[in-house]
């Protein structure tokens, strides 16, 4: 587990609100001698009140991306 972003979001009681966070994709990646590889598949992601609070999971498919040095 890795925190990858936060936004702090007031909400009054029964309110919502749509968020939108900017991942860096060198979070997801790994590194080589030859740059950047974020490998293909399915990443969870979880929002919620704190890390201890984790209520709304979130799965997205990601193609391979290569990101040179």
């Amino acid at each position: 587990r890795r925190l990858v972003g936060y936004q702090r979001v007031l909400l009054a009681p029964g309110e919502t609100r749509n968020v939108r966070l900017t991942l860096d994709e060198r979070l997801v990646g790994r590194w080589s001698g030859e740059g950047w590889r974020i490998a293909p598949g399915r990443y969870a992601f979880a929002t919620g009140r704190s890390a201890e609070e984790l209520a709304v999971p979130v799965e997205v498919a990601l193609r391979e991306r290569r990101r040179g040095p």
